[in-house]
């Protein structure tokens, strides 16, 4: 029988295709859960809220919802059930915020404590609705990664983007790049500049998510690995 003879550069183009495969391989699974992993909060669990100066169902200025590391505090705000209002649930799950018609009234979500496993964010959104729509609402959303030394306006909340209706509607900002943050220096604000009540529910916080970074750095050794391989 005749024996069978490879050339080294059919080894060479072997030993190429077979790393191209494991790099295209470990790129997938990089890829793959490069979607964001997203940090819900419904306001839904009761242990969690902390009354203020009055019950929860009444405006005050120092009631408190804490949920994965982020604390939720207000100005003039209560606590809202699903109870219909302009023929929509006030609530998508159980409770939700409501902030008063009145100049001031204000939520802001404070990530107080970061989950290094959800600290390089990507944007944030909540679920919005208004009392009715006379007067207007007009709420601004604003946005500091240093720790609150500064704000920036990232969208206003009213009739416009509501679109006329008093069904539950989504704000969605998305940042212009991944940003890593430590405890406390994430926060948003709704602020009311003028108008009508309005509810917020559902408050979410998009992250990269960790194992994302922990794949990435084994392509790259696996590339090291191929590099130091066809070197020697």
């Amino acid at each position: 029988m005749k024996k069978l003879e490879v050339h080294p550069t059919d080894i060479r183009e072997l030993e190429s295709m077979k790393n191209r495969f494991v790099l295209a391989a470990l790129a997938s699974f990089v890829l793959a859960p490069s979607v964001n992993a997203d940090l819900v909060i419904n306001f839904d669990t009761d242990g969690n809220w902390a009354a203020g100066s009055g019950n929860l169902t009444s405006y005050q200025d120092d009631h408190q919802y804490s949920e994965s590391g982020i604390v939720f505090s207000a100005i003039n705000a209560l606590r809202n059930t699903t109870s219909t209002q302009d023929s929509f649930a006030g609530a998508l799950g159980t409770y939700s915020w409501r902030l008063r018609n009145a100049s001031g009234s204000a939520l802001q979500a404070n990530y107080a404590t970061v989950d290094s496993s959800n600290s390089v964010l990507t944007g944030f959104s909540f679920d919005v609705r208004r009392w009715d729509g006379s007067p207007e609402p007009v709420y601004d959303v604003l946005l500091s990664t240093n720790s609150g030394g500064s704000f920036t306006s990232v969208g206003t909340i009213n009739n416009t983007f509501l679109g006329g209706s008093s069904d539950w509607s989504t704000f969605t900002h998305t940042l212009s790049s991944a940003t890593a943050v430590t405890d406390g220096q994430f926060r948003v604000q709704i602020a009311n500049t003028s108008g009508e009540r309005i509810m917020v529910d559902n408050f979410t916080i998009s992250a990269v998510p960790e194992p994302g970074c922990g794949m990435i750095l084994g392509v790259l050794g696996a590339i090291s690995v191929m590099r130091r391989r066809r070197l020697g």
